[in-house]
């Protein structure tokens, strides 16, 4: 700004300085003129001579050229003075353009100065702010790696409880398979499955005795091959109704027949469902000798849960998940065969095995498998007890409290001549329908006493007796009357 206003200031001295050089030029030209031009009297009278003439145009001439010149120089100077104004007017506009940027400038930077205080006064708070948090970030820190050091003795700690963990399901697991465990299944359960074991005996008997055509007279002839059956049959029925199977007529009635098949499949099913391994008797007396001392020797709830973990590992070690009914059905099969030879069927045993095998197969499988599922259930799913299925052995005083005669009958509807020929004491002949019972060992009281054997019977067995067979042709017309007791048990609805 002060180098506009020396500029503005300059211009009129210029133009001041321009005219006083005009106007000192032509008074000394005019003072010039005045020294040598003679008075005006000599020169009105024309005294002067030609030189002077000459020299007064002449400086007139020179007069007029500095006029002239001056005159320009004065043009000059004043055009140079136009342009300096106008210099100095856009100077003077620039002049009043930088004041109002000044000015607004001004109120900026008061603005900007006063925001620069806002913003410092922020930044103070944001340092204070930053050194607060970089105070608690280093609290944190310290906090977090105190929490990472509890960590990882934490880590430690839960990975040696593992360890430990582990050591002891384990040694639980092996505890575990001894301890108390509440049966599956209860008695009564088991008692309606010997039942329907009982109920497929008696019909597939019935089958069997009605199958086959008997020759009368039956001719008797004890070749080799019949004397082994007797004897075979002997030891698993009794020898008094091996005998009834040689010697009575069983064209008319093959109540034997029928008698003597569920016997002996009766027993059968009984080993099946108390064997501990259905192919080796050896192992079936040798483990059945050590569970009756582990007996004696132990509480009921580890008798038990060492029968079930035996049984359970030594079945599924030799036979796996295989079904193994297929390997039993031939053994029922031979005692029905065994038995139709010894009865008189007129055919060679290789020819009664291959009717058997074909007429009976599903029955006899059916048998099979229901004793087998009661071979599961009370040797490993029942532990506080043992559930046996039993029969009575022949020639046992009958004892009405412990089996269950097959074809009693109320006294008005036995027959004159059947009641004639029973005694007191009857015997049985044979077993017709397994029974079963509870075996309990009971606790030992503190003292050490007690630890008794405690036998509960579930189910009686089903027996016939001697005097059945001793009054045989009464039993015969009893079977022929409207209320035959015979066609009742042989009916599917028994």
């Amino acid at each position: 700004m002060g180098s506009s206003s020396s500029k503005a200031a300059g211009i009129p001295a210029a133009a001041s300085a321009a005219e006083a050089k005009v106007r000192a030029t032509t008074l000394g030209l005019i003072a010039r003129y005045m020294t040598k031009v003679p008075t005006s009297r000599a020169f009105i009278n024309g005294s002067q001579d030609a030189d002077l003439q000459d020299e007064f145009e002449t400086m007139k001439r020179n007069m007029e050229e500095q006029v002239l010149s001056l005159t320009e120089e004065r043009d000059k100077a004043q055009e140079e003075v136009r342009k300096q104004k106008d210099e100095l007017a856009a100077v003077q506009l620039d002049r009043d353009e930088l004041s109002t940027q000044v000015a607004g400038m001004g109120e900026q930077g008061r603005i900007m100065k006063f925001g620069m205080e806002q913003l410092n006064q922020q930044l103070d708070r944001q340092l204070q702010q930053a050194n607060t948090l970089k105070a608690q970030l280093d609290r944190r820190e310290t906090e977090m790696q105190m929490l990472s050091n509890e960590l990882a003795q934490i880590k430690t700690q839960h990975t040696q409880t593992v360890t430990l963990l582990d050591a002891r399901t384990t040694e639980l697991k092996g505890a575990q398979v001894f301890l108390t465990k509440a049966d599956s299944m209860s008695g009564a359960d088991v008692v309606r499955m010997i039942e329907g074991l009982d109920a497929e005996i008696l019909q597939t008997s019935a089958f069997v005795a009605d199958h086959f055509e008997f020759e009368n007279p039956k001719p008797y002839d004890m070749h080799d091959e019949l004397q082994g059956a007797s004897t075979r049959l002997a030891e698993v029925i009794g020898p008094q109704m091996v005998d009834l199977l040689a010697t009575t007529e069983h064209a008319q009635d093959p109540l034997v027949i029928q008698l003597a098949c569920q016997a002996a499949t009766a027993a059968f099913c009984r080993w099946v469902v108390m064997s501990w391994d259905i192919e080796d008797e050896n192992i079936n007396h040798f483990l059945q000798e050590a569970y009756l001392t582990i007996q004696n020797a132990e509480e009921q709830s580890v008798a038990g849960r060492w029968r079930s973990i035996t049984r359970t590992q030594v079945q599924s070690m030799i036979h796996g998940d295989a079904d193994v009914s297929s390997l039993l059905v031939p053994h029922l099969a031979n005692y029905f065969v065994e038995i139709l030879l010894v009865a008189g069927v007129p055919a060679s045993e290789e020819a009664i095995h291959e009717i058997v095998m074909r007429d009976f197969a599903d029955k006899m499988t059916e048998i099979v498998r229901l004793a087998l599922a009661l071979n599961w259930v009370t040797g490993r799913e029942i532990t506080s007890a043992d559930l046996e299925p039993y029969i009575i052995l022949w020639d046992t005083v009958f004892d009405p409290t412990a089996m269950e005669d097959l074809h009693e009958e109320p006294a008005h509807l036995k027959p004159k001549a059947l009641e004639d020929v029973i005694k007191e004491e009857d015997h049985v002949l044979c077993t017709t329908d397994l029974g079963l019972r509870r075996i309990v060992k009971l606790p030992k009281d503190k003292g050490g006493a007690g630890g008794d054997i405690q036998t509960t019977v579930l189910l009686k067995p089903k027996v016939a007796l001697h005097s059945v067979i001793q009054g045989l042709e009464g039993v015969k017309k009893l079977m022929e009357s409207p209320m035959s007791m015979s066609t009742h048990e042989l009916s599917p609805s028994a």
